[in-house]
């Protein structure tokens, strides 16, 4: 039964992170093969991955078990940090790069950029819900 769990939540993913990369080989006409990998952007593959296996084990072990209702609560605290920390921490990188730019036009001082990565917006964390809840569905 685990592998049944596994295998939901991989294709999930994988079907979220092929959407990502078409969406960013269309945005930047060019084959864009780090976006297989990357976090953030449209759509959410952590959400498609937690959605998926809570529907799942929400369909096989029944909405009344332990095992969902941790789930569940996972699910949720993933979605809400993708949305809202992750995402404030992306900005926080982008003001701090900001500010080393403005450090190093008026100094010789060499200060390395911080790597930027953002969370994700709403609607990013919806689609990769929706990719989850179906493809959950789809495996039934």
């Amino acid at each position: 039964m685990t592998f049944v769990f596994l295998k939901t939540a991989f294709i999930a993913w994988f079907i979220a992170q092929i959407t990502k990369f078409i969406l960013c080989s269309i945005q930047k006409k060019t084959l864009d093969f780090p976006s297989l990998v990357a976090s953030g952007g449209m759509p959410s593959s952590h959400t498609a991955l937690v959605s998926s296996i809570t529907l799942k084990i929400g369909l096989l072990e029944g909405i009344s078990s332990s095992t969902f209702a941790i789930c569940v609560i996972f699910s949720c605290i993933i979605m809400y940090d993708a949305m809202n920390v992750r995402r404030s921490v992306g900005i926080q990188g982008e003001k701090i790069n900001e500010i080393v730019d403005h450090i190093e036009s008026s100094s010789p001082a060499k200060i390395e950029k911080i790597p930027v990565v953002f969370g994700h917006s709403f609607i990013e964390v919806v689609a990769g819900l929706i990719i989850g809840l179906i493809v959950a569905l789809w495996l039934s």
